[in-house]
């Protein structure tokens, strides 16, 4: 009986030390857990309480360890106030703040007008008394696409020179909404440094940004970007053509301002600048311009 007994006790102290494994995956995906059967090309790992099947094929690495795929409550309670103390130390947001910013954040992507606009009001008011751009900007880059352009826009109106940099970023970026919101805001900085980097949205393969990139070089103010501008003048889109001639007439109203008015041909606007040659030094060429991103470019929203 004693025997069995101490058999026992030693059968309870080794057993939790399985032998498990890290399964390193093609795609760069590691899964932890203990292998129980090969069958059929596939292996039946079994991760803390469930158990799933990796493709033979798909393993191009098993690393023995004793990583069972388990919970630990005490690593992750641990991993957690790590990560919170980095945050904090990062951001100077409070977890409580945070929490806040982070479900203001999920009603202005929420896709109701009225609580987006209520969300945008309370991330500006909290501003006034908490410092929430540290926060907003560590979150803009892992935002997914779709609603970088209202958190872009809200960071703008904290901090347009802190909110610069991502929008220079972004003009590139692959989904239109964001290079569009990205011109829109730089157009309201109108920081004459942006003006090619706009410029090149006139190349762009969406409506919307050749639109919004022939506004904000209206904002900017250069007369430099004139014949990139006749662009959208001479192209028979008449949103994207309109908007051409209103940035024309703001960039040359100092020059002629009742002349300006009346200017809707390409070949009139041709004439007056040619009449006024001294006024517009060093004029960008739009056929060496490269659009911002490779025409074709989509992002699918997922």
């Amino acid at each position: 009986m004693k025997r069995i007994l101490i058999f026992a006790g030693v059968t309870l102290l080794v057993a939790p030390f399985i032998l498990a494994d890290t399964f390193h995956l093609r795609t760069g995906v590691q899964v932890d857990g203990v292998e129980e059967l090969r069958q059929n090309g596939l292996i039946h790992v079994r991760v803390g309480n469930r158990v799933v099947r990796l493709r033979e094929d798909e393993v191009v690495l098993i690393e023995k360890n004793n990583r069972t795929g388990a919970l630990n409550l005490e690593e992750i309670k641990a991993e957690a106030e790590a990560r919170d103390k980095e945050l904090t130390e990062k951001t100077g947001l409070a977890a409580a703040h945070r929490a806040k910013v982070d479900a203001l954040l999920e009603d202005l992507w929420s896709g109701v007008d009225a609580k987006a606009a209520d969300a945008r009001k309370s991330l500006l008011k909290m501003n006034e008394t908490v410092p929430i751009f540290p926060y907003l900007a560590l979150l803009l880059p892992q935002t997914h696409p779709p609603n970088k352009p209202l958190l872009m826009e809200v960071m703008f109106e904290i901090d347009p020179s802190g909110t610069h940099p991502f929008l220079r970023e972004f003009a590139t970026h692959e989904h239109g909404p964001v290079r569009e919101m990205a011109l829109r805001l730089l157009g309201r900085r109108g920081d004459k440094s942006d003006m090619e980097l706009v410029a090149r949205g006139m190349k762009d393969h969406v409506a919307e940004v050749r639109i919004e990139a022939a506004r904000a070089l209206g904002a900017v103010g250069d007369r430099r970007v004139t014949a990139v501008l006749m662009l959208g003048v001479v192209s028979g889109d008449p949103r994207w053509a309109n908007v051409s001639l209103d940035s024309l007439r703001r960039l040359w109203q100092d020059i002629d301002a009742e002349a300006v008015k009346t200017l809707e041909k390409a070949d009139d606007w041709i004439q007056f600048v040619k009449q006024h040659r001294d006024a517009m030094p060093d004029p960008i060429n739009p056929d060496l311009l490269e659009p911002l991103v490779p025409p074709g470019t989509e992002f699918v929203v997922g």
